[in-house]
């Protein structure tokens, strides 16, 4: 065998192992759970005060399991119109405490949680327009742990520019 076959082969293991890994890292990144975290509201501001829910949804293909959402204490405080102590603010500050959990979420479904009110009266809970970054953590069926971050902005949910003519059209 001389040297330039020995080369070859050489360059092939290489890329064929490369290929592995890569095969590998992408199953592995694509064959798991993928848990979003978002808001939704039924009004928008236009019609008046409007109700604000936290969603959590298993977007991945496999179940999630031990979902943890976690904020920074600072940020969520610039965020809050009600103070310490107010039975809504508590209500909020309920989705992120270390009790707090999902056990298990499976492929394509969702929960959703009490998220305060946007308003301008006294029920209001939020700063409209603020930002915030919600953290999920949370593992596979088998253990593997996982982190997303995602920013919140806490204006309603139907359009994305703030406007919209009526119901969105379903595609």
């Amino acid at each position: 065998m001389d040297t330039v076959s020995i080369y070859i082969a050489m360059a092939a293991l290489v890329i064929s192992l490369g290929s592995f890994v890569f095969s590998v890292m992408s199953w592995r990144e694509s064959h798991r759970p993928i848990i979003t975290v978002r808001i939704t509201t039924e009004k928008g501001p236009d019609e008046g005060g409007s109700p604000v829910e936290i969603v959590v949804e298993n977007c991945g293909n496999r179940p999630a399991k031990n979902i943890r959402l976690v904020i920074d204490k600072r940020e969520l405080e610039q965020a809050l119109i009600q103070p310490q102590g107010h039975q809504m603010r508590r209500k909020i500050e309920q989705c992120f405490n270390d009790e707090t959990f999902i056990p298990v979420l499976e492929p394509g479904k969702f929960t959703t949680s009490y998220f305060g009110y946007f308003g301008e009266d006294e029920h209001a809970t939020w700063k409209y327009k603020s930002i915030i970054h919600v953290y999920a953590h949370y593992q596979s069926l088998k253990g593997r742990s996982f982190t997303d971050s995602m920013p919140i902005w806490l204006v309603d949910a139907k359009g994305f520019a703030l406007g919209w003519w009526g119901e969105p059209k379903k595609l």
